[in-house]
């Protein structure tokens, strides 16, 4: 959570916190349009986590799943956390992202890169905190072998592209 807070977040609960749903419903009320996340990114793959997403997701929300669950033990009330509120859930694997920005709301690739560097510029991604090593692109193969196969590689890897002289 530490990390969270120093990459940049506004905001950070455990996820086991007994109160999460109010507390994100708390914040979010004076900062969307709706009370609610506008965009939640579910990663864990958790079925409890993607059942939590729905019920703090605003109406009109996005909740994009990118972890797997393939068998759901819990029956998602689909009326109350999709129909009702108009959220709409999507599996946001790579390969099925359109290249071009072709339907309201969608997110290509080329959008996401420029949100990210406008992050970065205005200081709201603290990157400084997530660079770990620097290279030139000279030594990308042996990056590429290190990231591979060390299940401890860094987060923060980068190319310094001013050094390939």
């Amino acid at each position: 959570m530490e990390k969270a807070k120093l990459f940049g977040a506004d905001y950070v609960f455990p996820s086991d916190d007994a109160d999460l749903i109010r507390n994100i419903l708390s914040i979010t009320k004076d900062n969307t349009a709706f009370e609610g996340a506008n965009v939640i990114l579910e990663t864990s793959g958790s079925e409890n986590a993607l059942l939590t997403a729905l019920k703090y997701s605003a109406r009109r929300g996005r909740v994009m799943i990118n972890g797997c669950n393939r068998v759901m033990t819990q029956p998602i009330d689909i009326y109350k956390y999709v129909h009702r509120k108009g959220v709409s859930l999507i599996g946001v694997h790579e390969s099925t992202r359109m290249e071009n920005d072709s339907a309201p709301g969608n997110w290509t690739s080329k959008r996401d890169y420029r949100l990210l560097f406008q992050f970065m510029a205005s200081h709201r991604l603290n990157t400084k905190e997530i660079i770990s090593e620097i290279h030139s692109p000279w030594n990308a193969p042996d990056v590429y072998q290190r990231l591979a196969n060390d299940h401890d590689f860094p987060m923060g890897v980068i190319f310094d592209w001013t050094k390939i002289h």
